[in-house]
């Protein structure tokens, strides 16, 4: 357990730092207004600190997409690598069942 809360922790800084970043770049180049800037920024405060999982993670950054289009990258990117990761493992659990089959049939 320990593990996960500190992979989400992990996942959480490195957020912050992404986030914040969009959101400074976005009101330099005028993405967005200075009301837009304070909405998401409390938006981000109130919501991000409470995440203590990684399907929590992901319904914050899909909200946070859906208010914000800018966002939508960061809630692509965390949810296909989720993906990703589980197709690995079924693709390692096939191929692990193959080359005990082919072991048994060659055997016998």
């Amino acid at each position: 357990m320990n593990d996960i809360m500190d992979a989400v922790n992990a996942l959480r800084e490195q957020l912050y730092i992404q986030l914040t970043d969009t959101l400074l770049r976005g009101v330099i180049d005028n993405t967005f207004t200075p009301e837009q800037s304070r909405e998401i920024s409390t938006f981000i405060l109130a919501k991000l600190d409470r995440i203590k999982t990684k399907d929590e993670m992901l319904t914050f950054l899909h909200s946070l997409s859906t208010k914000w289009a800018q966002y939508n990258p960061f809630y692509v990117k965390l949810k296909y690598e989720g993906q990703k990761k589980d197709d690995e493992i079924k693709m390692q659990e096939i191929k692990s069942k193959l080359d005990q089959f082919i072991k048994l049939s060659h055997g016998n």
